[in-house]
């Protein structure tokens, strides 16, 4: 195994390591607060004579992407990554964590809800999009806890050694 390889592997564990469950708790549920509140609020100015209108679809989609970099961004920076990948690694365990409970949230069983392929290729891109949007929410937040945060403030988390 070639040494680059291994230091990045190093570099991941350290980043899983530091993440801090109550810091991805308050991302995933900012996440889904926020879905729920503004596609309501989207579904509300969408109706019309009792039908959904054209643009909901895009509405939804901007909706869990925004939601997504929001929530990412508050779990990299209340984790104190300080680098890119602990940032990305904060976004994935964002990302995943509420791609699950919002499924189970919502019913959201793949047998019952989804009945065609095309429908079922959506989702599947859509969780794609949303991971790409909880990617960059953490490198986000990463940097923003970077460019902030110094070791010298009470209650600082001791810094990583050089990358």
């Amino acid at each position: 195994m070639d040494i680059r390889n291994v230091d990045r592997i190093e570099r991941a564990s350290q980043a899983l390591q530091r993440m801090r469950w109550p810091a991805i708790a308050l991302g995933v549920f900012l996440t889904l607060a926020l879905q729920s509140v503004l596609l309501r609020f989207g579904f509300a100015i969408a109706v019309h004579d009792g039908r959904v209108g054209a643009g909901y679809g895009l509405w939804s989609l901007l909706v869990v992407l925004a939601s997504l970099v929001v929530g990412a961004a508050i779990t990299a920076n209340l984790s104190h990554a300080r680098d890119r990948w602990h940032g990305i690694a904060a976004g994935v365990v964002t990302w995943a964590v509420a791609l699950v409970v919002g499924a189970v949230s919502h019913g959201a069983v793949l047998g019952r809800e989804v009945t065609t392929q095309s429908l079922a290729w959506t989702g599947f891109f859509s969780a794609l999009l949303g991971l790409g949007a909880a990617v960059f929410g953490g490198l986000v937040g990463a940097r923003t806890f970077g460019s902030t945060m110094t070791t010298t403030q009470p209650g600082a988390p001791p810094p990583f050694p050089a990358a």
